[in-house]
């Protein structure tokens, strides 16, 4: 997933739940997670250009780097996606 508005989303239940469980436990896991994904989420959402899918480029006029969106790319994606998930399975 890359989009900023679900990074900002994941990032407040992350710090959310944080500060509700400081003490260790399966709630702060989940929390470190859902920061750990939001981060990578708002990067991903910045190199495409995404803000809770097209507003984005409708509305706060972000663009991308390369002047392809995640849409255009999907192939690509779906062949790494792929790659690496059969690298992980073959290496168990």
């Amino acid at each position: 997933m890359g989009d900023v508005g679900y990074a900002l989303v994941l990032l407040g239940g992350g710090v959310l739940l944080r500060r509700r469980h400081p003490e260790a436990g399966w709630q702060r896991s989940l929390a470190e997670i859902l920061v750990a994904c939001a981060v990578f989420s708002g990067l991903f959402g910045l190199c495409f250009g995404e803000l809770f899918g097209d507003l984005g480029r409708r509305w706060v006029r972000l663009c991308t780097p390369s002047g392809s969106t995640a849409r255009s790319q999907w192939g690509p994606f779906l062949i790494l996606a792929v790659s690496l998930g059969g690298a992980c399975c073959s290496a168990w």
